[in-house]
């Protein structure tokens, strides 16, 4: 697989079931409650679920990926433990068509792993998925 390197890095930081890069969702995802206040949301390199787990405890419909096994089945297992209606799903964004669309698409600390032709092909990807007014960031 092209990015096994990627996987191999996130499946051993994710390893010991906890969340290196905290519990606590980004500002930024704070602040989209504020705007939006309900709707799907599709989640890009969720990682732990830092930001899908809060959204989704807010009432937002959410999509949590991610290219790492390990990291989808924390995920999961904290959705379970917390009772949210979380989807999770095992996704390499460079391979996947969005089918769906979506109020928000959050894509960070993500694109900076891909190749330039890659990373480019994604944006207009996300580009035609939100609704249309929907966010991407």
């Amino acid at each position: 697989m092209k990015y096994q390197k990627i996987i191999d890095q996130y499946d051993k930081i994710y390893s010991d079931d906890t969340n290196p890069f905290g519990n606590n969702p980004l500002r930024i995802v704070r602040a989209l409650v504020e705007q939006l206040q309900k709707g799907t949301v599709l989640e890009i390199g969720a990682g732990a679920g830092r930001n899908s787990l809060f959204l989704a405890a807010q009432g937002f419909e959410v999509l949590a990926t991610d290219i790492s096994p390990v990291s989808v089945a924390l995920m999961q297992r904290r959705a379970q433990a917390e009772k949210l209606p979380l989807r999770v799903e095992l996704l390499n964004i460079t391979e996947a068509d969005l089918a769906e669309n979506f109020d928000a698409i959050i894509c960070t600390f993500t694109l900076h792993h891909l190749e330039r032709a890659d990373a480019l092909a994604t944006l207009k990807k996300c580009k035609h998925t939100p609704s249309p007014a929907g966010i991407m960031f």
